[in-house]
């Protein structure tokens, strides 16, 4: 375990620090990443060895809840293995050490550890560590608001100073910083706010390739990763009330459970027999009209029969849409599904959206749904250019890190920020009293 370290240190340990030095990654799908992040740099690597594997996974555990660190965890790490080791190799250099002198010596080690531990948590942080940050860095209490604004920025800065340029730490910023304020509006459920973008990052950020990344934007309003099946121009209604129903069942009905040969001599045999399915979308496309839907979308294919159907009667159709994106859509509008059962379609199953449109994203189209302002958690995009597709994720992971730096920075008292410094101590801290706790 200790060469290990060593070695995943030796890759690492070139691109820790305020000037760090980048790294080129190919990856399996033959992309070109040149990144100093220690995530991705970690991830990247294909381990055989089931200790290497271990401590790869106890690195992206680390990372996962904090954002950062991965290069600290592992030179910590390395540390605290390599002592061990020097002290097993001092106290077993005679060959005639029974099995219980081995166990004794083991249980000092730990003793050892755990002081060595004690000393880090109790001395070392706040003695040494954080009187030097605090000579550089600005601590506040914020109690409103405007000051979270006002230094959101710079927790944000800080963690992406030494990252990319200081042009492209001012976009990714601005970008971040956006899509939290716009997301909690009040400020009173911000911590909220953060926990749900972090959660819903892979829908909330949308990645586009072959643009500068200047043209990076927030957009307001919940984007479907998905093309209109069926644009139908809009019945007579007002901007503020298109109607939209969620369907995450076929409109058509089911097949029969008892299987069945027909013998069909022309074309109206042919179509008297499919004439049964056909009025029994005509009729669920009746229930939508009555309640002036415009828009219906679902999770499951739609033949073209309904798509016809649809066309005629003016409803816009959007399918294959993920369940996750109509979870996430239920979040902002009071709606659900239509159930398959009754396809009673009541005022509860009729969302309304302040307008419903395409919207470009590089070469691919979406859906893009307005949501009516009210509490609540805001719906906010963000969409994130890069001359490539390694650099947009590259600069889409570090700010779902940026968002968990962001949410410790909430969790915490006061806030510590100083160019090109991470929350370590505060995750080292929390480390390491856990470590104790423990062992003690």
């Amino acid at each position: 375990a200790a060469s290990i370290s060593h070695t995943l240190c030796g890759i690492l340990q070139g691109s820790f620090g305020p000037n760090a030095l980048h790294n080129m990654i190919s990856t399996a799908t033959g992309q070109v990443l040149i990144t100093s992040d220690g995530s991705t740099i970690i991830k990247s690597l294909h381990l055989s060895h089931p200790i290497g594997n271990l401590l790869v996974d106890a690195v992206q555990s680390h990372h996962a809840i904090t954002g950062d660190g991965t290069k600290t965890f592992l030179l910590i790490l390395r540390e605290a293995l390599q002592t061990i080791c020097n002290i097993c190799d001092k106290e077993t250099t005679f060959s005639h050490v029974n099995s219980q002198m081995r166990k004794e010596q083991m249980q000092q080690v730990c003793i050892q550890m755990c002081q060595a531990f004690a000393t880090i948590l109790d001395h070392t942080l706040p003695e040494v560590i954080l009187p030097n940050i605090l000579k550089n860095a600005t601590v506040t209490d914020f109690y409103d608001l405007p000051q979270v604004r006002q230094h959101c920025p710079c927790v944000v800065k800080t963690f992406l100073s030494g990252k990319f340029t200081p042009r492209v730490v001012d976009i990714l910023t601005e970008i971040v910083c956006g899509v939290i304020f716009k997301t909690s509006k009040d400020g009173n459920d911000l911590a909220s706010a953060v926990l749900q973008l972090i959660d819903d990052f892979e829908l909330v950020w949308i990645e586009v390739p072959g643009k500068p990344v200047a043209s990076s934007r927030i957009v307001e309003g919940v984007i479907l990763q998905r093309d209109f099946a069926v644009k139908a121009e809009n019945r007579d209604t007002v901007q503020d009330s298109i109607k939209f129903a969620v369907v995450e069942t076929p409109l058509e009905p089911s097949k029969t459970e008892t299987p069945s040969t027909l013998y069909v001599k022309n074309k109206e045999q042919f179509a008297l027999v499919h004439s049964w399915k056909q009025h029994a979308v005509q009729m669920r496309i009746k229930e939508l009209e009555s309640e002036g839907v415009n828009l219906l979308l679902t999770s499951g294919h739609v033949s073209d029969m309904v798509l016809y159907l649809c066309k005629a009667a003016k409803i816009s159709v959007v399918h294959h849409i993920p369940k996750e994106e109509l979870q996430r859509l239920y979040k902002f509008f009071t709606v659900q599904s239509v159930s398959v059962s009754t396809w009673d379609v009541d005022t509860i199953n009729v969302g309304q959206a302040t307008f419903c449109k395409q919207i470009t994203c590089g070469q691919n189209r979406y859906v893009h749904i307005g949501v009516k302002e009210g509490s609540g958690l805001g719906a906010v995009h963000g969409i994130v250019c890069g001359p490539n597709p390694g650099l947009c994720k590259l600069f889409t992971n570090a700010m779902h890190n940026a968002l968990k730096v962001v949410r410790m920075w909430l969790d915490g008292p006061n806030s510590h920020h100083h160019p090109r410094t991470g929350i370590n101590d505060r995750s080292l801290k929390g480390f390491s009293h856990n470590f104790v706790v423990m062992v003690r």
